[in-house]
């Protein structure tokens, strides 16, 4: 049911089954439908810091079963970290899978997988080389899903350096074995990097297209960290497009589940895009809005990145700018511009193109060479969509 996409019959099932294994001493069955169950639990909606615990417990209780147990266990669980940007966890459970799938070989090339893409996020240089080298042993392994799988995680990567004709081409591979392989939720975040990569490089109605077909997938799979993310791709679409009222309503609306289930980066982007995109950071609202991001952001490691972490630094530059801060705001544009160029080019660019014009009527010096720099970097790396705001 799972490998279907029906959820929510892959829970009924699960529940019907685990009342009567869980009466049993604990086994690898036992500890697959547990793993299951949570899985599924997880994807309906059910609250990140408890399926994180939940996962946790698995693992533990897993470690005295045989190895295969525990790399399937500790692979779902760099799943859920990974949803969660929690990258350095990921990286350890995908570590503790590849040690107990020795031997295995299309499980280790899907802990190589987990491990590249958390590392990418931090390190972008050694997270490459290590997801080339796992995509290259899941090809060797042979298993569509994988391959598919793969080629996504590869792809969605390459992206977030450049509009490029291989990442292009990874997703469109991505797209035809996931659909040889009838796996929706792959074909889902396929479509949604789809719709990313589309809209970056300035095709607006492709790219509503690619998400829209992402947004309804997830909905009918019941997967709602799917479709919360998907909303705030689409959100950030119809902003940089001007359409600021639509963008405000469905920034809010993401913002509102991300709370229900536990998504704190997706909360904090979608608020403070919400924010951006109505009232500004002086209004009522916005200050509410900027309360919340920075008791979230308190929470969290210093530095997090995740996919959208632009906005908060924008609107960051905005509260200081609105209580009449104009040195701390450029200090705090400085500080994110540097980090986003390490780690994320066009949310590098998108700052620049969002924060200096409101930097400059503040009285900050010119920032033209600023400007210069960002629209080169955005020519060369094909991010058509934001070259008319430097200009």
């Amino acid at each position: 049911a799972i490998a279907a996409g029906q959820y929510g019959l892959a829970s009924s099932l699960c529940d019907l089954a685990l009342e009567w294994l869980d009466r049993q001493p604990t086994t690898a069955v036992t500890i697959r439908g547990r793993v299951a169950r949570e899985w599924v639990q997880w994807r309906r909606g059910r609250g990140s810091a408890r399926v994180a615990e939940g996962f946790r417990t698995l693992i533990d209780d897993a470690a005295r079963l045989a190895p295969e147990t525990v790399a399937a266990t500790a692979l779902a669980g760099a799943d859920a970290a990974l949803v969660r940007a929690a990258w350095p966890e990921a990286m350890s459970l995908a570590r503790r899978a590849a040690d107990a799938a020795e031997g295995r070989d299309a499980m280790l090339a899907a802990a190589a997988l987990r491990h590249g893409e958390a590392e990418y996020a931090e390190r972008p240089g050694a997270g490459l080389t290590r997801l080339r080298d796992a995509v290259a042993k899941g090809e060797r392994a042979g298993d569509t899903g994988l391959r598919a799988l793969g080629a996504l995680t590869l792809g969605t990567a390459l992206s977030r350096d450049a509009v490029s004709a291989e990442a292009d081409a990874l997703l469109t591979r991505a797209l035809e074995l996931a659909r040889d392989a009838h796996d929706t939720a792959l074909t889902a975040a396929i479509s949604q990097s789809l719709g990313i990569l589309r809209g970056r490089q300035g095709a607006a109605l492709e790219s509503r297209q690619w998400l829209g077909d992402a947004e309804r997938l997830f909905t009918t799979l019941e997967d709602e960290p799917g479709r919360v993310v998907t909303v705030l791709q689409g959100a950030r679409l119809l902003r940089d497009q001007g359409a600021r009222e639509e963008a405000h309503r469905q920034f809010a609306a993401a913002a509102r589940r991300a709370k229900e289930i536990d998504l704190a980066w997706v909360e904090m982007a979608a608020l403070a895009g919400s924010a951006l995109s109505n009232g500004g950071a002086a209004s009522e609202e916005g200050q509410e809005r900027w309360q919340r991001t920075s008791a979230l952001i308190a929470d969290a490691r210093p530095d997090w990145w995740f996919p959208g972490r632009e906005l908060v630094d924008a609107f960051a530059v905005q509260v200081a700018l609105a209580g009449g801060q104009s040195g701390a705001a450029f200090d705090l544009f400085l500080r994110a511009r540097r980090r986003a160029e390490e780690l994320d080019p066009w949310g590098a660019a998108w700052l620049v193109a969002e924060c200096a014009p409101a930097l400059e009527t503040a009285g900050i010096r010119s920032l033209a060479s600023t400007r210069r720099e960002a629209a080169d970097q955005v020519k060369r790396r094909g991010f058509a969509a934001l070259a008319g705001a430097l200009n």
